[in-house]
């Protein structure tokens, strides 16, 4: 377990810069699309996204998918 939690100390800054650079290129994305397009999976991408969205660096979009997803964009700065 303690190997897990440096595992992902150490990921995070390469983990939260891939998604910030792909919703500011891309846009807002689901989960699943995200996960996608950075070749990770979608349980790994769930908790970089959730991390991301709970210290306001990006915020979940009013619209859902037609699946039941959200959307996630960048935060605009303010």
């Amino acid at each position: 377990m303690v190997t897990n939690r440096f595992w992902a100390m150490k990921r995070e800054p390469v983990m939260r810069r891939r998604i910030s650079d792909l919703l500011r290129k891309e846009g807002s994305l689901t989960i699943p699309e995200i996960a996608e397009k950075l070749d990770a999976s979608p349980e790994e991408v769930t908790l970089w996204v959730l991390g991301m969205w709970r210290y306001g660096l990006i915020e979940e979009e009013g619209r859902k998918t037609p699946e039941g997803y959200s959307r996630f964009a960048l935060k605009e700065a303010s």
